[in-house]
């Protein structure tokens, strides 16, 4: 009698497949989100240091860390090699799908964003050249409207969780 795979104690395949690919799309995506972060972390050096070469006083700003740029180096470095390291298994043996699984973001990444700067003609703007405080004054009016100072963020966050006690005050 034969054995019908699924029914009588068999695997079926096509779960076999279904799981494999969600393992490779999880590990897509999270390559992806590394790769988000770690440009999060460039921006954020590359911004620094324009303001700096611009002579502008980061403590200036609304929001600062105390720790930048420091913290966005340490990210730099964790987050680079926990990408090169993320799919140390796909090395011994090595296998195509080993390497397709946890090492194409990281190769993609850099393609796309080359592929659009050759493409668009676009350029990478000089930090002397970077326009910091062009919505300065638009902003700046904006805030100058509000009379009262300003709640804080755990009060905020009180009042958005809390919704309808600040709706039956009105």
């Amino acid at each position: 009698m034969p054995e019908f795979p699924g029914r009588f104690g068999g695997e079926r395949p096509e779960k076999l497949y279904v799981a494999q690919v969600i393992n490779w799309l999880v590990s897509l995506v999270t390559a992806g989100a590394l790769i988000d972060y770690l440009v999060v972390c460039i921006t954020y050096v590359n911004f620094y240091r324009a303001y700096k070469v611009q002579e502008l006083e980061r403590k200036s700003l609304p929001y600062y860390a105390y720790f930048q740029p420091y913290s966005a180096y340490i990210g730099i470095f964790f987050i680079s090699t926990v990408l090169i390291l993320y799919g140390y298994t796909a090395f011994g043996p090595p296998t195509v799908q080993g390497f397709f699984q946890n090492y194409t973001m990281q190769v993609l990444a850099p393609i796309l964003y080359f592929g659009w700067k050759i493409f668009k003609k676009t350029k990478i703007v000089k930090l002397h050249e970077v326009d910091l405080v062009w919505e300065a004054p638009a902003i700046d009016a904006y805030e100058a409207t509000f009379t009262g100072p300003p709640t804080g963020f755990w009060r905020d966050m009180l009042d958005m969780c809390l919704f309808w006690r600040k709706m039956s005050k009105q």
